[in-house]
């Protein structure tokens, strides 16, 4: 877990059995989090991951089911925000 301050967690779990969570973390800024947040937002159908945001690794990144993509980090409100729009177009059929 990592140190710092919890300044969002949702779940839901969907009527379908699909898990949506997010969770983001203010931390100290340093090499692997030079912004200042560490996140973790997952979209999971029958227990594969389809859509996930993450900076593990020390790099910003998003996963659309198996593959990998570089994501840039502008802000909390803006990840969340690119998060959702990628969940609906999933949803959607357009991804």
């Amino acid at each position: 877990m990592p140190k710092g301050d919890l300044i969002v967690h949702r779940r839901v779990v969907e009527a379908d059995g699909s898990l949506v969570e997010i969770k983001v973390w203010q931390v100290p800024k340093n090499p692997r989090q030079p912004h200042g947040f560490k996140y973790s937002l997952v979209y999971i159908v029958e227990r594969q991951r389809v859509l996930g945001y993450d900076n593990a690794h020390g790099r910003d990144h998003r996963h659309v089911r198996e593959k990998g993509y570089p994501y840039t980090f502008n802000s909390p409100a803006a990840l969340v925000e690119d998060f959702l729009r990628d969940l609906a177009d999933i949803r959607e059929g357009q991804v």
